[in-house]
């Protein structure tokens, strides 16, 4: 969705390992198919990930059941319509969505607060369906463990030679290793906006209505101070 969807991705992804087992709900000719053990994997993380973010907002099951029947429909457009899709608003005000791999989807009531009609809720369910079925969470995982390992490596070898400066290596690394995931992070969701405009108007949707998404996102962001690590990356 935004810089800080994709963090977040990232975030869980290089906390844990994803396997590569055998294809699941494979279809010919389009991405790489989502695994098994990707599968589980998002199904194991899913709750304890919607507990630290503030929980399932339960005050109004019914805001949830429209969710999760936009999401549907929507993941039915999608590359891989028979993945354990699940969707759920969670009690947190940020202006926030993420995706699990395997199709567990998550937006945030903060979110949901700006949002003007169906058509930009569906926009923001497309474009985290397109992260699971375009795999990005597994190849950002990839990326982070090479960067975790060199970053590792670079730090204990400045550490033999000047251990007063291993600490600052170190800091140094990950200020280089985070540029370059956020600068591969924007081409996913590049690939996440086109799958996801696309799977808005095989739903029925009008795909304007993701740009009218990233107009909110400009504008709040415009209204916000960030700090000078997250202006550097922006």
């Amino acid at each position: 969705m935004n810089s800080l969807c994709s963090l977040k991705i990232l975030s869980l992804a290089a906390a844990i390992g994803l396997g590569c087992g055998a294809p699941a709900y494979a279809q010919s000719g389009q991405s790489k198919p989502v695994t098994a053990q990707e599968i589980n994997l998002g199904a194991s993380q899913y709750g304890p990930m919607k507990q630290s973010q503030g929980g399932q907002y339960n005050v109004d099951p019914a805001l949830n059941a429209y969710v999760k029947r936009i999401g549907l429909k929507l993941a039915r457009a999608s590359e891989f319509p028979n993945l354990p899709y699940d969707f759920t608003v969670i009690n947190n005000g940020e202006m926030n969505a993420w995706a699990l791999p395997g199709g567990k989807i998550a937006i945030n009531r903060g979110l949901l607060a700006e949002l003007s009609d169906e058509a930009q809720l569906a926009s923001v369910l497309a474009h985290e369906i397109s992260h699971v079925t375009k795999r990005h969470s597994a190849r950002m995982q990839k990326k982070a463990q090479g960067a975790s390992l060199l970053g590792a490596l670079i730090g204990i070898g400045v550490g033999l030679k000047a251990p007063q400066y291993q600490d600052l290596a170190m800091q140094g690394f990950s200020v280089a290793a985070y540029g370059a995931q956020a600068s591969y992070s924007r081409d996913y969701e590049l690939q996440a906006d086109s799958a996801g405009m696309k799977m808005m108007a095989a739903s029925g949707y009008d795909p304007a209505a993701a740009v009218e998404l990233q107009e909110i996102f400009l504008q709040q962001s415009q209204n916000r101070r960030s700090n000078a690590l997250s202006q550097l990356f922006a």
